[in-house]
This record gives C-alpha cells, structure tokens and sequence, in this order.
C-alpha cells in the first residue's frame, strides 16, 4: 500500500517538476503579489522583473469562481502609448517560441466597457485586442537574447494584460512556416472557462 501511495504521489508531482526544472517555460501571472500555481502544475511568476510601467489590478469579485487564478489579477496601462514586457529566454536567439497572451477583462475598472488597444511583438503588429476574454499566441523567431512583447493604446480604453507564456519550440516544429511573425490560432472564451484548458501540458510542451 506504502510502494502504492509514493508511486500516485510520484506521478502527480512530474508535471510539476517539468514545468519548474523546463529553462523553456516562462510563465508570467501579471499583476500578481506572488508566485502562483496552477492544477496541471505550471508555476507562475510574477511580473516584476518584467515590465516598470502600469499598475497592478483584480478583477472584480463575482469573477473570482469563475475563473482561474491566473485570470484573477491583471496590470494595466493608464500612462504612455506602448508599454512593454521584456522576455529574456535562456535559450536566446536565432530560436522559435511560442508567445501566448492572456486577457480577462473582469471589469476591473468598474466601466463595464471592454477596452480595444494594439498588441505588438518588438516592432511587429500581432493583434488587436477586442474582447472580454481572449487568448492570442504567435510563433516568432527571435533575432536577439530578448523580445519586446507591447499593449498600446489606440484611445479606445486603457490596455491591460493577464498572463504571458513564452514556450520554445524545437526546430521541426511548424518547419514549413518562414514568416517572422506567425499567427496560429486565436481563442475567445467565455467567463465560465479557465485560460488553463487551453494549455496543452503536461501532454505537450506548448
């Protein structure tokens, strides 16, 4: 019963293992006081040494049930154009990643009125965000040991952001694609859903 219980416990405790030992993850709870899980055993961290711009915020409390922790906090951009997020992989350059965004509106200003605001990789238009409750993901290559991930205003409501994963991806993954930027799929989902069904792990890397 002894061998039993350490081999379930062991199970249980791999993804975890993975996602914090992985030097390709990064996983960004924006707007967080502190690190925080979630319940297929990715850590995340907060956004501190990230970004010296915005402020923190939550969304408002009847939202709290409905969602993941992740989704709870936020920071948003009431001063400047494009405010930016500075990404360093361990891995560097001249590799492709997987760059996901998170945003969860949660009136968290009180307005009830979902901003609408530009995001861009460095220099590189991705998307404009327009919803609710979106996630968007790109595959970019990097050119430096860096990446510039910006929320900028385009005057329509102050820009804000959720959570922010980086994933690398190993050289024959997406290999026929050649663009910079590539855009792979975007996700709108609804209140009630958790940006962590979106994620693949532990069953996949990205």
């Amino acid at each position: 019963m002894k061998i039993l219980l350490v081999v379930l416990l062991c199970i249980c405790l791999d993804p975890l293992i993975q996602a914090q030992d992985n030097p390709g993850f990064i996983n960004i709870d924006c707007g967080a006081d502190n690190a925080t899980g979630s319940h297929v055993g990715i850590s995340y961290e907060t956004d501190e040494g990230f970004i010296h711009s915005g402020q923190k915020g939550k969304v408002s409390p009847e939202y709290n049930n409905q969602t993941s922790l992740q989704l709870r906090t936020l920071r948003s951009f009431p001063d400047g154009k494009r405010n930016c997020y500075t990404l360093r992989p361990n891995q560097g350059s001249s590799n492709r990643y997987l760059i996901r965004a998170s945003f969860f509106y949660g009136n968290h200003d009180g307005l009830s009125q979902t901003p609408i605001f530009g995001l861009y990789i460095d220099v590189k238009y991705w998307t404009t965000v327009a919803w609710n409750d979106t996630v968007d993901e790109v595959v970019y290559t990097i050119s430096r040991d860096y990446v510039y991930v910006c929320l900028v205003n385009k005057g329509s409501g102050i820009p804000y952001i959720s959570a922010l994963e980086l994933r690398i991806l190993d050289n024959y993954t997406y290999n026929t694609m050649s663009l910079a930027v590539e855009k792979i799929w975007r996700l709108n989902v609804d209140v009630l859903s958790s940006i962590q069904h979106s994620y693949f792990f532990p069953f996949s890397h990205f």
